[in-house]
């Protein structure tokens, strides 16, 4: 992956609209999400380190994780995913092993 290279994201109508309400967190984690959504299809399972490094790239070989990386604490960045939902921009499914153990989340992003 080169600097220059540029990336089409489709984002919906509904993100364009409320973009003005939403913080620089939020965006950026609405955009990686959009990015995976078009790599992984409607439903995916990602980690938070994936989300928040966002190397725009699932080659090992190629991994920039400070090319859009989500610089911020934990509880803004938390924030950002609570706002996108309640703005319904994307749907979290938090999963659980049977024992209660955490599973990576499975997202759709509208």
């Amino acid at each position: 992956m080169t600097d220059n290279e540029l990336y089409e994201v489709q984002v919906s109508k509904q993100f364009l609209k409320h973009i003005n309400e939403l913080t620089k967190a939020a965006i950026k984690v609405y955009i990686s999400l959009a990015f995976m959504k078009q790599k992984r299809g409607q439903y995916f399972t990602a980690s938070h380190s994936e989300i928040s490094t966002n190397d725009f790239n699932d080659n090992d070989e190629s991994y920039y994780p400070e090319w859009f990386g989500i610089r911020t604490d934990s509880g803004q960045y938390y924030k950002a995913f609570m706002q996108l939902e309640a703005l319904k921009l994307i749907k979290v499914y938090r999963r659980r092993t049977k024992n209660g153990g955490h599973l990576p989340n499975r997202y759709k992003v509208f």
